[in-house]
């Protein structure tokens, strides 16, 4: 009766161990997935002080915005790469600029206004998403019609 016992448990014990490991499998297997799926961009900082990582947040938020619009265009990962290469020197001047919020959200408007332009863009719709308009949102209206975006 105890080699039955002892047999059955180590049985459950076995098929435990079986399940576990292919349940880890699968997860390692989905993180590769989820991996290949996703694209990663760094901003690097100069230093760990305050004010270099409050800089390199608002850096990554701008170019996290104005890649948002590009992205939602882009249907697969090799198209998202393929988007991020072409507007790598947009995103470079994004990172390289100075300036306040206000001031930054005018030079984005006028950066879209010219490649509007350029793709033979000129009536647009303003979505300001629920934000009153004003500060930095009218900053981006007002310098995208001056650039020549009708709105």
């Amino acid at each position: 009766m105890k080699k039955i016992s002892f047999i059955i448990c180590l049985s459950i014990l076995t098929i435990c161990t079986i399940a576990g490991l292919r349940i880890r499998r699968q997860q390692a297997l989905s993180q590769q997935h989820i991996a290949s799926q996703i694209i990663r961009l760094h901003v690097i900082a100069n230093s760990d002080e305050t004010a270099d990582q409050t800089l390199k947040k608002e850096v990554k938020d701008q170019v996290v915005t104005y890649l948002r619009s590009k992205m939602n265009q882009a249907a697969s990962i090799q198209a998202a790469r393929q988007v991020i290469c072409q507007e790598m020197d947009a995103l470079k001047e994004i990172a390289e600029k100075k300036g306040n919020k206000t001031e930054q959200a005018q030079l984005l408007g006028a950066m879209l206004a010219e490649k509007a332009k350029a793709a033979g863009i000129t009536a647009v719709v303003f979505d300001r998403n629920g934000y009153l308009y004003h500060g930095r949102v009218k900053a981006l209206a007002d310098a995208a019609r001056n650039g020549g975006l009708n709105f």
